[in-house]
């Protein structure tokens, strides 16, 4: 049986081991775990390019103006300790949203947790899945990534538009397979209905 078949497997993608212990926080006496996995880093791209551009940028202007400076001593390299101070912490606060986010899929519910000091859990149950769409964009697809929204209204043609809003859903937003994550949803709401 499909449903059986997946139950805590975790990505081979994912180097660090999802933390079971996120889901014995959020489950239910009598809930077992079906899928645990966390965003990939392809979810973060947009950040992690931000702050590499600040860095070497802040790198390239340092190394710039200890060229021009006409006393042949340079500028002082210390002025490359906040640029790579910053850098540290913007790498190191992405690292940490990654590892505070989970996805889980039960026997009962999908859910949603992130956070690390405010933890925020989003919760689905099962039986009232209603929709599931799957999306990957260019970069996506060629990474292998893509992400499933679960829902429970029937999808409306204007929200079938990738900018706006799915309604009252749950995105996991960077999965690898999502194909298989949607038929695992889809094979636990049709067992429950």
């Amino acid at each position: 049986m499909y449903w059986i078949k997946s139950v805590h497997s975790v990505s081979e993608s994912d180097s660090a081991a999802v933390d079971s212990s996120t889901a014995a926080k959020v489950l239910l006496g009598d809930e077992t775990v079906v899928r645990e996995l966390r965003p990939a880093w392809a979810a973060y791209t947009g950040p992690l390019l931000l702050i590499s551009t600040f860095v070497l940028g802040g790198v390239l202007f340092t190394v710039g103006l200890s060229a021009l400076t006409r006393d042949g001593n340079g500028a002082p390299l210390f002025l490359l300790l906040p640029v790579i101070l910053f850098g540290g912490i913007g790498y190191g606060l992405v690292y940490l949203a990654r590892m505070q986010t989970r996805y889980i899929v039960t026997d009962k519910r999908v859910l949603k947790v992130k956070g690390l000091l405010n933890k925020t859990t989003h919760s689905l149950w099962l039986r009232d899945v209603a929709a599931i769409k799957t999306r990957a964009a260019v970069f996506q697809r060629l990474t292998g990534y893509g992400s499933v929204t679960v829902a429970r209204e029937p999808i409306s043609w204007l929200q079938r538009l990738p900018l706006l809003p799915f309604g009252d859903g749950i995105r996991f937003g960077a999965v690898p397979d999502m194909y298989e994550i949607a038929e695992v949803i889809e094979h636990g709401s049709n067992r429950l209905r």
